[in-house]
């Protein structure tokens, strides 16, 4: 009895192992990661008030998987935030989607490196353009709608996407792509810069943390493209410079030239460095805010499993 019972539970074993490992589980994985982009991306602001890159993911991804995102897109723009007129996000997203179905048959403008781009940014910017004339025309609103436009061709969405497809290892990306990945994280971490904990907030948290697993593997690029890139996307978020971009550039390319003597000199190095980058900011309590959120990423990059 006690045999069966055993041949029984290894049988139940292999199974759950084999429904992990299936296609079908592998796919739903795939198309909630997607979810995920689109739900990430809606809520990325840039510019206060404007969150373009639920659009851009909806553009740059496979059409099998752009449902995926459109669901993960729409409760992201649905959800309260402080985007300006959600419904005129939702309005794009049915224009990439509708235009997308329709040219899918014509292999080569699909298939071409600006088609995402393109097809992202011109019901972006038409979109904009009228919401434009309905409150009120002015110079401001114009230019302002025109960059967040040009923000949502973004083409490291598409490059990234590709190389998801391509099931490349990290280690064999050159620079290019390499800036792209970091760059569609970067927006990921946009979203979680909206969620602070005491005035700390998750996305410089998890920003740190890029940048400093970058520079470990990455080295002198990998730090100075992971800083510089996260640094640009949350600079993005106020309307005006931040001290973020300089800080984290500098502190990547200083930890990843320090990235070979270890991880307790690639941690020393960053806080330093981006100690040293923050001074220009001159608010005591900004700065005290920004240790504490490069004390968190640091303790998390310890921590975090070899494996």
């Amino acid at each position: 009895m006690r045999g069966k019972t055993m041949e029984h539970a290894q049988k139940r074993k292999i199974n759950f192992k084999g429904i992990l490992t299936s296609s079908r589980t592998k796919r739903i994985a795939l198309y909630a990661l997607y979810f995920l982009a689109g739900l990430l991306g809606s809520r990325g602001m840039v510019f206060v008030r404007y969150a373009p890159f639920g659009a851009a993911a909806v553009a740059a991804v496979p059409i099998r998987s752009m449902w995926a995102v459109i669901a993960g897109s729409l409760v992201g723009y649905i959800w309260p935030s402080n985007a300006m007129h959600p419904i005129r996000y939702i309005a794009a997203i049915i224009a990439i989607a509708i235009i997308r179905c329709i040219l899918n048959e014509l292999v080569k403008i699909r298939s071409h490196p600006l088609f995402a781009p393109v097809v992202c940014f011109v019901p972006m910017l038409v979109t904009g353009i009228a919401m434009a004339f309905i409150n009120g025309v002015t110079v401001n609103s114009i230019t302002m709608y025109s960059a967040e436009a040009m923000l949502s061709a973004a083409y490291f969405f598409q490059r990234t996407s590709s190389l998801i497809t391509s099931k490349r290892g990290v280690g064999t990306l050159n620079t290019g792509e390499l800036a792209c990945v970091v760059l569609s994280l970067g927006v990921a971490i946009l979203a979680l810069d909206n969620i602070a904990i005491y005035d700390i907030s998750l996305g410089s948290i998890a920003a740190v943390i890029l940048i400093l697993f970058a520079a470990q593997y990455g080295g002198v690029a990998g730090g100075a493209i992971a800083g510089t890139a996260t640094g640009v996307m949350l600079g993005l978020t106020t309307s005006g410079l931040s001290y973020i971009s300089g800080a984290y550039a500098f502190a990547g390319l200083m930890a990843g030239l320090f990235a070979p003597l270890g991880k307790v000199a690639l941690i020393l190095v960053f806080i330093l460095a981006n100690a040293i980058g923050s001074l220009q900011i001159g608010n005591q309590m900004y700065m005290i805010n920004g240790l504490y959120e490069v004390l968190a990423a640091t303790l998390i990059y310890i921590i975090w499993p070899t494996k």
